[in-house]
């Protein structure tokens, strides 16, 4: 867990170096002084904000941080949302405040620690996250900034800097320096010792580096004296040691969050790079809180514990309880009895209506600890039984589902499989579409031999939204079990409750005479929306895995997949009933209806049965070329003039190795479908009179449904966008009556050179 903060608190930094590379970004200049009502959450400014690109409008709150160098920071989403492809201007409104920024300069950059922090704060930021961060660039002129009063004022005269270095109690004029990915100033400590200060107002705690106090001969990070402006600034805030190693060069000494601007006002002079800090009325450190920040300092629980029972300002108590928690999840042995009184006294702190979620949470930390794993689940259970307590001040009433889940995955874990489908089943009453609750129960099902259930179940958690890469990696295991494979009949596929079925029109099949030559080429055509086509999906993706020498391409009829190619073919099947199977061109005829391992069984004998295997060409007088872009894919094809054939047609398949989609019933992985295809008649005259001995007769572009953007955002604009990594392209030389002369297939990587 220490681990974990720690990592965070890099990850919270990480933005800021965004900002060293982009230095200072302009932004509009205000005509005149503007006053901005903010929020203090969680020790946090905010204010609620609407972002605008064009026609795109976004609700988001900003947290106000004078540390960034830059004048707006946006999640990534929310900027590929808003439709930019990278730094940006957008116009940010202030609803209630009739303000309004028509053009900040923008940059989409990992927000994770706002992540954490919305999630935390969900009611108090009235289920609005935190998704901006506005920097001080997007301030000008001299700015105020009060946490305690809630507002900013900006766009001022260099008067009111002057009036405030006039304040009783305010410091000398302190200048500042931007540099690298923030800005600095510089303080005194022991032994008149200098330390460099870095601002932070996007942290709530303000912190030492462990290296500076070990040399300041305090290791507690409890200095006497860290003087700026003439005021000591340790008399308002105290220091927690962190390894600032993670952070990029220049590391700080300090770094000064917000707990600092909760008992100073701030007035900014940004064109001089100036400040001055103002203390509040009786805003030094309380004995409570000199005493917690003491106690957590020394890593004493009990210490922290008996402080908070013992009264603490009620601005400290959530995040005190909070550490709280951590402390008893990192002890060693965890005591439960203590875990179960931490996690009460954060319900007590939060509001009532994230009461119960946030100690769903809690149980989740707990469940995922590798060490002492009984009573870490013990532990767990005790976070359930709190807020089992107050799931009744759930304003959604999805919180009893979620304690169900977490009590139904705990006893997944000891193996008490009934219980564990009591209380996943009933949680997925509620939550029917939850993602890790159908993971659960597809890890459930799989070990009580229960394969299609646990396909099913992992299918579902596997198109969700951030699907959980377990769901992905139970597909793979279950795609390789035969026990599946011969249990996958389509009575048993449409007993299953998710999927539909899609019925679509069938084209005359020929019937001529099976030719077989020692590499077929074995096509697929079928609807997999149909549940007839379970099976043999189920033996076609054994066949793909078995037999590496066929030329194996399947043309799906349904909407995820359908293509050119699969409408096409009128030479090809048709109102024959179930899919059907063409050998070098030929129909073969192919019970659907007898389950997966039996329908492969019954293709094989096909192939072998066949007639004394024809000479095929090589196609060696074909040559082709690819490039790949993000958004498609570039052929070129060239013909030896000397060699090449000048009869029947060439095929060009874009075949993907593997693509999940829907099927009858269910979800199912979709062996080397054909995404895309072009023909070419090899009777067009040549052009005459060239000396080259190559002709490029055909320039192919396929469109991969994915955008090219800037930022590395890929958006797709089909549904199932086709993945070069995994694709292979399949040339096939016909006959005029459909025959198959030969076949070559090449994966992308050697053909495709990258622009």
């Amino acid at each position: 867990m220490a681990k974990q903060r720690l990592s965070r608190s890099g990850r919270w930094c990480a933005w800021r170096v965004v900002c060293l590379v982009l230095c200072v970004l302009p932004s509009a200049a205000l005509a005149q002084a503007e006053r901005l009502v903010i929020r203090t959450i969680d020790g946090m400014g905010c204010v609620l904000v609407e972002l605008r690109v064009d026609d795109v409008r976004i609700p988001s709150h900003a947290v106000i941080d004078v540390g960034v160098r830059a004048p707006a920071l946006i999640h990534p989403r929310i900027a590929a949302a808003l439709g930019m492809t990278g730094t940006g201007e957008v116009a940010i409104s202030f609803p209630g405040q009739n303000l309004s920024w028509p053009s900040t300069t923008a940059v989409p950059v990992e927000l994770e620690p706002i992540e954490t922090f919305s999630s935390e704060n969900a009611h108090e930021l009235d289920e609005i996250p935190a998704a901006a961060v506005l920097g001080l660039p997007a301030f000008r002129g001299v700015t105020s900034l009060s946490l305690v009063s809630g507002e900013i004022v900006h766009g001022q005269g260099a008067e009111v800097f002057e009036r405030a270095l006039q304040a009783g109690a305010a410091s000398a004029a302190i200048d500042f320096e931007a540099r690298g990915y923030g800005y600095w100033i510089t303080a005194r400590g022991p032994g008149d010792e200098s330390l460099r200060i870095r601002l932070a107002s996007g942290e709530r705690n303000s912190r030492i580096d462990v290296n500076t106090a070990e040399r300041l001969g305090v290791p507690d990070g409890q200095l006497e004296r860290v003087s700026v402006g003439g005021i000591n600034l340790s008399r308002y805030v105290v220091l927690e040691p962190s390894d600032f190693s993670v952070l990029p060069d220049p590391k700080p000494d300090i770094n000064l969050g917000t707990d600092l601007l909760l008992k100073m006002d701030l007035v900014i002079d940004v064109p001089n790079q100036r400040l001055v800090l103002i203390p509040r009325a009786r805003a030094e450190t309380s004995g409570a809180v000199q005493a917690y920040l003491a106690a957590r300092s020394r890593a004493d629980a009990d210490a922290v514990e008996a402080v908070i029972r013992n009264g603490l300002p009620e601005s400290e108590v959530k995040q005190a309880c909070r550490t709280l928690v951590r402390m008893r999840l990192d002890a060693r042995p965890m005591d439960v009895a203590a875990a179960r009184r931490a996690f009460t006294l954060l319900g007590s702190s939060l509001p009532v209506n994230g009461r119960a979620m946030a100690l769903v949470r809690a149980a989740d930390d707990a469940i995922a600890l590798d060490r002492e794993t009984e009573r870490a689940y013990d532990v767990a259970e005790a976070a359930l039984e709190v807020a089992a307590a107050w799931t009744r001040d759930d304003l959604d009433g999805v919180a009893v589902h979620h304690v169900l889940a977490r009590r139904g995955l705990i006893a997944l874990l000891r193996r008490d499989y009934e219980s564990a489908r009591r209380q996943l089943i009933a949680a997925r009453f509620g939550l029917p579409q939850d993602p890790f609750i159908n993971l659960w129960l597809g890890r459930l099902y799989e070990v009580t031999d229960q394969p299609v259930r646990a396909w099913s179940r992992y299918a579902q958690s596997a198109v969700a939204d951030e699907a959980p890469i377990g769901a992905y990696n139970g597909l793979r295991r279950l795609k390789g079990d035969p026990a599946l494979h011969e249990r996958l009949t389509a009575h048993q596929m449409r007993m299953l409750l998710e999927g539909q079925v899609e019925t679509i029109g069938r084209r005359p099949a020929s019937a001529q005479r099976l030719s077989v030559s020692a590499r077929p080429l074995i096509e697929l055509f079928i609807d997999a929306a149909a549940a007839e086509s379970e099976p043999v999906l189920a033996g076609w993706s054994a066949l793909s895995q078995m037999f590496s020498q066929f030329g194996l391409v399947a043309y799906h009829f349904e909407p995820p997949l359908i293509s050119p190619a699969s409408v096409g073919r009128a030479d090809r099947p048709g109102d024959a009933e179930g899919p059907q199977v063409f050998i070098n061109g030929r129909p073969v005829a192919i019970s659907a209806d007898r389950g997966g391992e039996a329908w492969l069984e019954q293709l094989v004998a096909e192939v072998v049965r066949a007639e004394a295997p024809q000479e095929q060409d090589d196609l060696s007088w074909l040559a082709v070329k690819a490039a790949s872009r993000p958004e498609a894919l570039d052929f070129e094809v060239e013909l030896d003039r000397s060699a090449r054939p000048d009869r029947g047609r060439l095929r060009l398949l874009l075949v993907e190795q593997v693509v999940f989609v829907p099927g009858a019933s269910s979800m199912a992985f979709h062996d080397w479908p054909v995404r895309a295809e072009q023909t070419y008649a090899l009777a067009d005259s040549l052009e005459s009179g060239s000396a080259l001995s190559t002709e490029t007769v055909l320039r192919w572009n396929v469109p991969t449904g994915r955008e090219n953007r800037s930022d590395g955002v890929s958006a797709g604009d089909m549904p199932y966008p086709i993945d070069s990594r995994v694709s292979a392209l399949v040339a096939v030389w016909e006959d005029a009556d459909g025959s198959c002369l030969g076949w070559k297939r090449w994966t992308l990587n050697e053909l495709t050179t990258r622009p």
